[in-house]
């Protein structure tokens, strides 16, 4: 099977973004990329690849469309992004991130939950937290990637283990949450901060801190206790308040109140929430 590698930059180097890239076979690769002082970037998504990553060091601090990924060293995000998304890097000082990237006719295999999605239409984007096993893989891939005659053997048996162990880690987050008195008060006192700017969401790191939680409890306490997720939440009251505004303001007016610079993303987010535009919906209630 051949393969191919484009060595990397050090960090020291001035290169924004550096990239070491090895091809395994047709549906899986491994990539390592690091950046010091990314400036503000935007990707275009691409449904070719699942991408399985693994935050090596460092922090990121992203945009998914309208959605905030916030990111630090350890944390694993699964994701496929279809090619209406993009994905904004907002600001790094410095990040390195390993990804493994797979075909979705070999991901559905692995997790068959995923076997029905549309690959044109859907994306997804999973998150959860340090998991040693996983983290450990990745280190041992990056470290196997700068290799100066690259072993293509270690290299897939160790892409193969870490696949498993990334599986493994977001598998965890099906095991029943037990939240004490104390982790539920907390918890409804993170939803009230939430909601209480409905123009910016805070980060989960922040939301955390605010609350004394960390991001596992956080994350999985809240969906335990309101049966949706942090963003999903956030996201359905943000388009309740839209639909209230839109009594009293016109549609720019609205979605500037509740944060948004886009017209079109405002849009999209109420059309998926209610069915309908902002605009029919406003008509609507103008009509005598």
């Amino acid at each position: 099977m051949t393969a191919r590698q484009l060595m990397p930059q050090s960090p020291q180097q001035s290169a924004p973004l550096a990239e070491c890239f090895y091809q395994l076979e047709p549906g899986l690769a491994v990539c390592w990329s690091h950046s010091t002082n990314a400036p503000r970037q935007t990707f275009r998504g691409n449904a070719q690849y699942v991408h399985l990553n693994c935050m090596l060091d460092g922090e990121l601090n992203a945009r998914i469309d309208q959605r905030p990924l916030y990111c630090r060293t350890g944390d694993l995000i699964t994701g496929l992004m279809h090619g209406k998304q993009q994905f904004h890097v907002l600001e790094s000082a410095y990040f390195s991130c390993l990804s493994v990237m797979v075909a979705p006719h070999y991901m559905t295999r692995h997790w068959p939950q995923l076997a029905n999605f549309n690959e044109q239409d859907t994306g997804f984007v999973y998150h959860t937290y340090h998991y040693q096993k996983a983290f450990g893989y990745a280190q041992q891939l990056c470290v196997l990637l700068q290799h100066p005659n690259p072993q293509h053997l270690l290299i897939h048996a160790a892409v193969l283990n870490y696949i498993y162990w990334h599986f493994q880690a977001f598998a965890r987050q099906d095991q029943p949450c037990r939240l004490t008195a104390h982790d539920k008060m907390q918890l409804r006192k993170a939803r009230s901060i939430l909601l209480t700017d409905l123009s910016l969401a805070p980060s989960l790191a922040e939301l955390a801190d605010a609350v004394g939680l960390s991001l596992c409890k956080l994350k999985r306490g809240y969906k335990a206790l309101y049966q949706t997720s942090i963003y999903a939440d956030f996201q359905q009251e943000r388009m309740e308040k839209a639909q209230q505004l839109l009594h009293s303001y016109n549609v720019t007016e609205t979605a500037t109140t509740l944060g948004y610079s886009n017209m079109s993303h405002f849009s999209a987010a109420f059309r998926k929430q209610f069915a309908i535009t902002p605009s029919q919906y406003k008509n609507q209630l103008d009509r005598p």
